[in-house]
């Protein structure tokens, strides 16, 4: 079995969603394990708590160029917490133990297990199974009590404070208490309400610039919409901050690490971690055709998402970097895809097509009570590209 690279994805919207450990069955050695780095690249940037299995080549095999030999250990190392290869089955319970309480312990990541074959397929007795309560880290750590009055006093005399709420509060559900200690240094001071007086004439403007009587669909339309018609407790997994999120673990992104074809599946993964919440994936349409064949488990398994696929016909970040920056000689940046609306219904989830942004809202407010997966295919415009890292360009500049 060589699991696709997606499964990893949704391992990781699950476990950033959850909090909890998430585990993937790669299944065989060789492309069965070389399909995972991708996606334990990405959960390690995301210090997602992932436990990875991969079958391994049989002991008495390594080094003899056998069939589909590589070595893992390498392979995973740099993409992981750590790696395990079991080296006989008596020790699997053990190192299996190991395994989810180094992924959850601070700071989260994915962890990667080697089984050798004949590790596999061998038998052992074991002893009575632990608990999770008896081996896993439960407690995150916490400040000393001296350090945490000298930070509150820094705080208090801050003149401009910012709060970086990060994986610390995320992962400890901390975000009242984070949310408590902002208003209580609000009250205290002419800076913060000037930043939310500006924040809010900020959004007001955001709205107000938006363009929604382009033809093709402008990125800022089609964001304005989102904004007036999404729910607000929406789970989203995107590339962009152009939307509002309004309570913790609404946003999932990509992070630095950029992947292409992250945000349908994570959001397979997170639905998955909370069945209660809506979940709207926005993708590019070269994204969605990378990972467009997990439709099949949503369907099969009930995962109801919404996708928003923006069809420009382009690798828009790359078709953006050689318009800026190379005199617009494009080369592999234009694509054609299906009609994505009715690929979806081949699938058997919901297809909708969406050419104006009154057809968008109607599209989202149909799709999120359809009780199917569905997918919104929509056109934007092609020539609305950002180069997001003008930074790698600078040398080219003027």
């Amino acid at each position: 079995m060589n699991v696709p690279a997606p499964i990893s994805h949704m391992a990781d919207g699950f476990a950033r969603m959850s909090g909890q450990a998430d585990v993937i069955l790669a299944g065989q050695n060789g492309p069965g394990a070389t399909n995972l780095v991708t996606g334990l690249a990405q959960a390690k940037a995301a210090n997602s708590a992932v436990v990875s299995i991969a079958g391994a080549l049989a002991s008495g095999h390594r080094y003899q160029e056998a069939f589909q030999e590589v070595d893992q250990d390498a392979l995973f190392k740099p993409v992981t917490k750590k790696v395990w290869t079991a080296t006989n089955t008596g020790r699997v319970p053990e190192l299996f133990r190991e395994a989810f309480r180094e992924a959850l312990a601070p700071r989260q990541g994915p962890v990667q297990l080697n089984p050798p074959r004949d590790v596999l397929s061998g038998q052992a007795e074991f002893e009575p199974f632990q608990t999770r309560e008896q081996y896993r880290p439960f407690i995150a750590p916490a400040g000393a009590p001296q350090a945490i009055a000298a930070a509150v006093e820094l705080l208090m005399d801050a003149r401009k404070p910012v709060i970086i709420a990060v994986g610390g509060i995320k992962n400890t559900g901390g975000g009242d208490q984070c949310m408590a200690l902002a208003e209580a240094r609000n009250r205290a001071d002419v800076w913060t309400r000037i930043f939310k007086a500006e924040r809010k004439f900020y959004l007001s403007k955001r709205d107000a610039d938006a363009d929604v009587n382009a033809m093709p669909i402008q990125p800022s339309g089609l964001f304005k919409t989102l904004r007036d018609v999404l729910p607000r407790d929406a789970a989203v997994t995107m590339a962009t901050d152009a939307l509002n999120f309004w309570q913790p673990k609404s946003l999932f992104t990509q992070l630095d690490f950029g992947l292409v074809g992250f945000s349908f599946a994570a959001g397979l993964g997170i639905k998955l971690a909370a069945p209660e919440r809506p979940v709207v994936s926005l993708m590019g349409d070269g994204g969605f055709g990378m990972t467009v064949s997990e439709l099949s488990t949503a369907v099969d398994h009930g995962i109801n998402t919404v996708t928003v696929v923006m069809n420009n016909r382009c690798w828009g970040a790359e078709k953006a970097y050689q318009r800026d920056f190379f005199a617009e000689r494009y080369i592999g940046a234009d694509i054609s895809s299906p009609p994505f609306d009715k690929l979806a219904e081949l699938y058997g989830a919901k297809g909708y097509k969406a050419t104006t942004l009154d057809e968008m809202a109607q599209a989202i407010e149909a799709a999120l009570v359809c009780g199917k997966p569905a997918v919104i295919d929509t056109d934007v415009d092609p020539s609305a590209l950002y180069s997001f890292r003008r930074d790698s360009f600078e040398h080219r500049a003027g």
